[in-house]
């Protein structure tokens, strides 16, 4: 008869088991400490670091493509990007710090909710690299109809093309979307008279760019004013000639057309933020007034960009009588609302709690956009 065998441990591999298993458990305890402190603390400086580079490069990535600045502060930056959701509109990005240490730096995107993407900053300071224009000014020419322009327009276009100007027409009725997209690669963009007031309304109300206009029922839409009427003269009188679009004509009576032109006079509430340039003749009544980006406008509105509002104005003006003075009145509030330089790049120096020094990086911004 077979005996039966009895399977079992015997006490020394019950000994080296345990001593085995306690190995172990030590050696997964220390893996679990090492992980946990390899976990980012922003209380530390290497990990601070980190996330201070990690911000940068995600502020890089947007300046880069900037088609537009239209913000330029030292703690403060705002851009324009080509359409990112395929709705037709460029894209709007606000990067911001308060100036008081251990505030955090702000993202804002299209207007939204501002987001903190990282806290206790000591310091930011962007600084633009401002270069002179190397190329012709792009003028967006709002007309009736693109592709057949009036006799007046036709003169202007001409006009504008021989001062070296590169001139695109865009129909005044044109949706929100198609001014969106002309001015994000203009400079600046000029209105005429012969358009229909209501067929442009706010659509270039809020475009970052520069703005010329002849038609005075826009005064309110782009809030300089709330009331404004032609008169019948050749001239006008010249209040200011420190800005540069006066500067070199003396004060007082300025001739610019050849012959009794309607023109244009501004008499309601005007904006804070407007400057007076010239008046109706022997009144104290605004003719040509101008806003520089930023400045105030009425109902608590700022402007976007650089806004100019000329004196000719009126259905029946004959734009060939502009004299020489008058050409050399418009071609400078084209040169003024374009801006005479570009955005090359960016520099930004960034510090958080823990960095004993800042962060710094260059960014090349490749559209090169104008500004004034």
């Amino acid at each position: 008869m077979n005996k039966r065998k009895h399977t079992g441990f015997t006490l020394i591999e019950v000994i080296l088991s345990a001593s085995i298993m306690g190995i172990l458990l030590i050696a997964m305890a220390s893996a679990i400490v090492l992980a946990s402190r390899a976990i980012p603390d922003s209380t530390k400086p290497m990990d601070q670091a980190i996330e201070v580079t990690s911000v940068i490069a995600w502020i890089q990535s947007d300046l880069r493509f900037a088609i537009h600045v239209p913000v330029r502060t030292d703690t403060a930056i705002t851009i324009t990007v080509a359409d990112r959701d395929a709705d037709g509109f460029p894209e709007t990005i606000a990067y911001a710090w308060s100036g008081t240490v251990g505030d955090p730096l702000t993202r804002t995107y299209n207007g939204g909710s501002t987001k903190s993407i990282l806290d206790d900053v000591h310091g930011i300071n962007f600084q633009f690299n401002l270069q002179p224009r190397e190329r012709d000014i792009r003028v967006l020419f709002v007309v009736p109809d693109a592709s057949s322009l009036t006799t007046n327009d036709e003169s202007k276009k001409a006009r504008m093309e021989g001062w070296g100007f590169d001139v695109t027409n865009i129909t005044a009725s044109s949706t929100h979307a198609a001014y969106v997209a002309a001015t994000s690669i203009a400079d600046v963009v000029y209105v005429s008279e012969d358009i229909i007031s209501s067929n442009v309304g706010t659509k270039l109300t809020s475009t970052p760019i520069g703005v010329i206009f002849e038609k005075h029922a826009l005064v309110d839409e782009f809030y300089i004013s709330d009331a404004s009427y032609d008169y019948s003269n050749d001239r006008v009188r010249a209040t200011n000639n420190s800005h540069p679009i006066t500067t070199g004509f003396s004060t007082g009576p300025l001739v610019l057309f050849d012959s009794n032109q309607e023109m244009l006079a501004v008499n309601g509430t005007i904006a804070n933020g407007a400057t007076e340039l010239t008046t109706r003749p022997l009144t104290a009544i605004p003719s040509l007034l101008v806003v520089d980006a930023g400045g105030q406008l009425l109902h608590d509105e700022v402007a976007a960009g650089r806004r100019v509002l000329v004196p000719w104005s009126g259905d029946t003006h004959n734009f060939n009588e502009l004299n020489d003075d008058g050409l050399t009145l418009m071609k400078r509030c084209i040169q003024w609302a374009a801006g005479d330089h570009v955005v090359a790049g960016v520099q930004i120096k960034l510090r958080a709690t823990g960095q004993t020094s800042q962060t710094e990086t260059n960014v090349r911004l490749l559209n090169r956009m104008a500004v004034p």
